[in-house]
């Protein structure tokens, strides 16, 4: 459960994208999807972008050690501590 917590706080972290990124990427993610969707090649795209979203994923988990390091030249990774809480709340 801890492992689940902790990928949902990264995931809703307002401190991980900006709103303005957020807009960006759903904006352009509705637009494509809207326009190609009836594309013969269109879920095989979908299919390869899925997997390299997960693959990307689960690289940056495993060089951030499950999100408890900063590493990629950023450092407004939240640290989780064994306690529940993270490196902010103290």
């Amino acid at each position: 459960m801890e492992t689940i917590q902790r990928e949902l706080q990264v995931a809703f972290s307002l401190r991980a994208q900006p709103w303005w990124f957020r807009l960006i990427k759903w904006s352009v993610l509705i637009i494509i999807t809207a326009r190609y969707r009836q594309r013969w090649w269109f879920r095989y795209g979908m299919g390869v972008a899925m997997i390299g979203g997960v693959a990307l994923h689960l690289f940056y988990r495993w060089k951030t050690q499950g999100w408890q390091r900063a590493w990629g030249g950023w450092d407004d990774v939240t640290a989780w501590k064994d306690d529940g809480r993270t490196t902010n709340d103290d």
